[in-house]
């Protein structure tokens, strides 16, 4: 409450050529919610391509112990 009484006087915004006349309290409240959004939306996009890069890691892990387990083919019969 004493964050929007002190903030009350009215401001002239301007963002991607929109002109707005706001209260200077929402102004600020808008600003922290579109910070938080992006703040948010790069946290997921980082956490998603960590765990697409673990889960890379994991199978390249995997092939090659199949390749280490797998015998090697024997020699074909001679070419006549």
């Amino acid at each position: 409450m004493i964050f929007i009484i002190q903030n009350a006087h009215v401001v002239q915004a301007s963002f991607l050529g929109i002109d707005v006349r706001l209260y200077l309290a929402v102004a600020l409240l808008l600003t922290l919610i579109a910070g938080a959004a992006l703040m948010t939306l790069t946290a997921v996009v980082l956490l998603m391509t960590a765990a697409k890069t673990a889960r890379i890691a994991q199978l390249r892990r995997a092939v090659g112990r199949a390749l280490l387990a797998t015998p090697p083919a024997s020699p074909g019969p001679p070419a006549a």
